[in-house]
């Protein structure tokens, strides 16, 4: 059975949270953005 985080624990997740969060913020951005507009470019007339 999974044991409950303690006080310290969820703290310490919810800054590891916040220091990802913004790591993945930028792939979306940088990577996963361009990669999908470009698909969606090449089915429309331009």
């Amino acid at each position: 059975m999974k044991q409950k985080m303690t006080v310290a624990e969820k703290r310490e997740a919810k800054w590891a949270y916040l220091f990802v969060f913004p790591t993945m913020l930028g792939l979306i951005v940088l990577n996963f953005y361009p990669f999908f507009n470009t698909i969606y470019q090449s089915f429309c007339k331009t």
